[in-house]
């Protein structure tokens, strides 16, 4: 059973689960900082030139996707600066810790919704069927690239059931659009 003590900062340091959480974030703080690092590098690479790709159905997803999201945050830039490894961290970290809410409650929607619809069901399992027959299927790049009716299924659930309807963000300074603060 969780304490209510355990809610306000100023008390919860005086518990151990505090400097156990502490350390098991400082783990995955590392773990990310490993993979951001390594990718920083991939992403220069690749800009330079100097990145030889083994794996041709990767760069065909890429292609035709957009750029993977730490990409972006790679390459981004505000204020006509790069984003700091904090910015890019505390990015990563709403994905990588909310994700999977957010992946769990959208998923549940296109249930909901495919089971409300039956003919879109049977429309989506005839897709999957074409591409493969077999139980145990690993989807390779190109395949998933051929699941357009998914892709249709999943982008209109997320419309009707957004998981995060809205943006919590505040400003650190004041921003001028079309000349209104």
């Amino acid at each position: 059973m969780s304490s209510a003590l355990k809610r306000f900062d100023i008390l919860f340091v005086f518990f151990p689960s505090y400097w156990r959480q502490k350390r098991q974030i400082q783990i995955l703080k590392d773990y990310m900082r490993k993979i951001i690092n390594e990718r920083r590098m991939i992403v220069s690479q690749k800009a330079n030139g100097n990145l030889q790709n083994n794996n041709e159905s990767e760069e065909l997803f890429y292609k035709k996707r957009k750029m993977a999201f730490l990409d972006n945050l790679l390459t981004a830039e505000v204020d006509k600066r790069r984003l700091t490894f904090q910015e890019i961290f505390e990015e990563v970290s709403t994905f990588l810790f909310e994700g999977h809410d957010t992946t769990a409650s959208a998923i549940t929607f296109m249930f909901f919704c495919l089971s409300r619809n039956p003919e879109i069901q049977e429309k989506l399992y005839e897709e999957q069927m074409r591409l493969s027959s077999e139980l145990e299927w690993n989807p390779s790049y190109e395949d998933i690239l051929e699941m357009k009716y998914m892709d249709l299924v999943i982008k209109e659930t997320l419309r009707l059931f957004p998981s995060v309807p809205i943006i919590a963000r505040t400003l650190q300074k004041p921003m001028v659009v079309s000349e209104f603060t």
